[in-house]
């Protein structure tokens, strides 16, 4: 975060001074930054349920393209990155999983 904000090296100041630093980085994630894992969109519209649309925008664009020229596209029909349903950072096990009995809190 500090090289793209150009953030302090110290730390912040008070609670203020860390949503001054951070807000804009924040921003830019959430709203302009289009991530691959979940279908080259951003999370604001993952999170605002325009990911559908934006999907079916992105598939009629690819076939107007492949229509137009589709030796460009070496002759197939060109495909769309699929929306992710459901996004984790850390997913869930199943409760009738057993955890690794080799990683322990303590050794990581």
């Amino acid at each position: 975060m500090r090289q793209q904000t150009g953030g302090p090296r110290a730390r912040f100041a008070g609670m203020l001074h860390a949503r001054v630093v951070t807000t804009p980085f924040f921003e830019h994630d959430s709203h302009h930054h289009r991530y691959s894992g979940i279908g080259l969109m951003t999370p604001a519209k993952l999170h605002c349920a325009d990911a559908p649309r934006i999907t079916a925008e992105r598939a009629v664009t690819l076939q107007f393209a492949f229509d137009r020229r589709p030796n460009r596209l070496k002759g197939r029909t060109p495909s769309h990155r699929v929306c992710p349903t459901k996004v984790y950072i850390n997913p869930l096990r199943p409760k009738n999983t057993v955890a690794d009995p080799s990683f322990s809190a303590e050794t990581h």
